[in-house]
């Protein structure tokens, strides 16, 4: 199908200037009209190399375009800025279904630039623009994650607060992603979410 999981801009050579990426079931599709061959009416340029099936895709705030999938040869792919692509970056072979770099200031990795994090039931963090060899596996949010987010800083929450949004519910970290409890609703019970339905079969949690 035509489905757009991300829509990404990526950042171009001069100020200012961006190339808009599609992030679609066949790869990531940089906006480029009157490319030969290219998809959707000569519209649109395949960004992967190989054959890839992205549900979710970040920038980087250096510029590298990050994609993953829940299954196949993608877990995590990444392209640097001005590079080639570097496959399974994250070195977990089961897939990603989330990806999220943090802009927390308690998540900003050595060298200044925010925490990238991915999983699909166990999350999954990088202090090093998802380069390989700087990912590690952290908990398990205690279900397949559709949806990484975060809350900003607060009195009640001076260091912000990461979010996973799971079929069966919400969890949340305070700890940069090392646990994970399950957010309660207002009656003290875990909340949920409605039931997956018939047509997204291989996002439900069991």
């Amino acid at each position: 199908g035509n489905r757009a999981y991300d829509v990404l801009f990526l950042p171009r050579d001069g100020a200012g200037a961006y190339d808009l990426v599609w992030v679609h079931g066949d790869g990531p599709l940089v906006y480029n009209p009157g490319t030969p061959r290219g998809y959707y009416g000569g519209e649109w340029d395949n960004l992967c190399t190989r054959g890839c099936g992205p549900d979710a895709g970040i920038v980087t705030s250096e510029g590298s375009v990050l994609i993953g999938a829940p299954a196949g040869p993608t877990g995590v792919d990444r392209l640097p800025a001005g590079g080639r692509w570097e496959y399974d970056v994250a070195g977990n072979g089961y897939g990603t279904t989330a990806l999220l770099q943090a802009t927390l200031p308690a998540l900003r990795g050595p060298r200044g630039h925010g925490a990238v994090f991915a999983g699909t039931r166990t999350a999954l963090r990088s202090d090093d623009d998802g380069r390989p060899g700087s990912w590690a596996a952290l908990g398990e949010p205690g279900g397949e994650i559709v949806a990484l987010g975060e809350v900003p800083p607060s009195a009640a929450l001076p260091d912000g607060r990461l979010l996973a949004g799971m079929y069966n519910g919400v969890s949340y970290s305070d700890d940069g992603g090392r646990t994970w409890p399950r957010a309660r609703g207002p009656t003290g019970s875990p909340g949920t979410s409605p039931t997956p339905s018939r047509s997204s079969p291989s996002r439900a949690t069991p």
